[in-house]
């Protein structure tokens, strides 16, 4: 199953993100996790909030994969 997960019109500085915490609440209900992103700047352009965002995936057990830029252009 598929599920896509998306804040639109939230700053990627913010920590709070309504599909941020949906995907967790997700992530809480299955033994196997693959988070896909189209880059680690997809989650955060900050750092600091990119590791931390990435650590609460490790939490829940999650795999953070990052697709290569050939993947994800149209």
């Amino acid at each position: 199953m598929e599920l896509v997960f998306a804040d639109v019109d939230v700053a990627s500085t913010q920590l709070v993100r309504p599909a941020w915490t949906a995907l967790l609440d997700v992530l809480a209900l299955r033994e196997f996790h693959m988070v896909i992103v189209p880059s680690g700047d997809h989650l955060s352009c900050d750092p600091l909030l990119q590791a931390d965002l990435r650590a609460q995936l490790a939490a829940a057990g999650a795999v953070v994969v990052a697709m290569p830029r050939a993947a994800v252009q149209p």
